[in-house]
C-alpha cells in the first residue's frame, strides 16, 4: 500500500486499531499502519478527529510554525530532487544520443560493406561470364583443331596411298624395262619428274610413254619366238 491515500475514514479506523493494541497514536504510527499516505494529510485528519471527539482539543498535534517550517523545508528538497532527476535524464539522454550515433555509424558502415560486397559479386559474375566465353572460344578452337587433325590424317592416308601407287608404278616400270631388255628392245626413257604437282601427274605420263614405246615394237608371239618358246 505504498500508494495508499489517507482518508478521514481510514485514519479513524487506524486510530481505533492502534488504541486497541496499545500503540500510541501519532501521524507516523497511523501512516505506518495505513502503509502510506501524506504526512500532512494524516495530521489534518487526526486534528479533525480530535476536534470531533473533544471540541476543546482544537490545538494541532504540532505547532503551526513547525508545520510551516516543514513545508518550507520541502521546497528545496523537491527542487533538489527535480534537479537530480533532470541531471540523470540529461545523462541518459546523452548516452542515448551517443549510442544512437554509434548505431547510425555502424549502420552506415554496414551499408558500405553491403555495397562493396554487391560490387564484388557483380565483378565475380562478370568474370564468370568472361570465363564462360573464353571456355566456349577454347572449345571452338579445340573443335577446329580436331577437324584440322582429321583432315591432316586423311591427307596423310591419301599421300601414303599415292606413294604406294607410285612405288607400284615404279616397280611395274622396272618389270617392263627388264622385259624389254630380255626381248632385246631398247629401254624407253620416261620424262623426269619436273614441273609436276602431284604423283599422278608424274606417273601417268611415264605409263603412257611405256605404252607408246612398247606397242609398235612388239609383234604378236614375238616374245615366244625370241625366247624359243613358240
Amino acid at each position: 500500500m505504498s500508494q495508499a491515500i489517507a482518508t478521514q475514514e481510514s485514519v479513524t479506523a487506524a486510530v481505533a486499531a492502534l488504541k486497541a493494541t496499545g500503540v500510541k497514536v501519532t501521524a507516523l504510527s497511523v501512516r505506518e499502519y495505513l502503509g502510506g499516505g501524506a504526512q500532512l494529510t494524516i495530521t489534518r485528519h487526526l486534528r479533525e478527529l480530535r476536534a470531533s471527539v473533544d471540541p476543546a482539543a482544537t490545538s494541532a498535534p504540532y505547532p503551526e510554525d513547525f508545520l510551516r517550517a516543514i513545508d518550507a523545508a520541502k521546497a528545496p528538497i523537491w527542487e533538489a530532487a527535480r534537479n537530480e532527476a533532470k541531471r540523470s535524464f540529461e545523462e541518459e539522454r546523452i548516452v542515448f544520443v551517443r549510442n544512437t550515433k554509434a548505431d547510425q555509424e555502424e549502420l552506415l558502415d554496414s551499408a558500405a560493406r553491403i555495397d562493396s560486397l554487391e560490387a564484388e559479386n557483380a565483378e565475380l559474375i562478370a568474370k564468370v561470364s568472361r570465363l564462360g566465353n573464353e571456355k566456349n572460344d577454347l572449345l571452338l578452337r579445340l573443335a577446329n583443331i580436331e577437324d584440322d587433325f582429321g583432315r591432316t590424317k586423311s591427307l596423310e592416308t591419301e599421300l601414303r596411298q599415292r606413294a604406294e601407287t607410285a612405288d607400284a608404278s615404279a616397280h611395274a616400270r622396272a618389270e617392263v624395262i627388264a622385259l624389254l631388255r630380255e626381248l632385246g628392245l631398247p629401254a624407253i626413257q620416261a620424262p623426269e619428274p619436273q614441273g609436276f604437282s602431284t604423283i599422278d601427274e608424274y606417273v601417268e605420263p611415264k605409263t603412257a610413254t611405256l605404252d607408246r614405246g612398247t606397242e609398235p615394237s612388239v609383234e604378236p608371239n614375238s616374245y615366244l619366238v625370241a625366247t624359243g618358246r613358240a
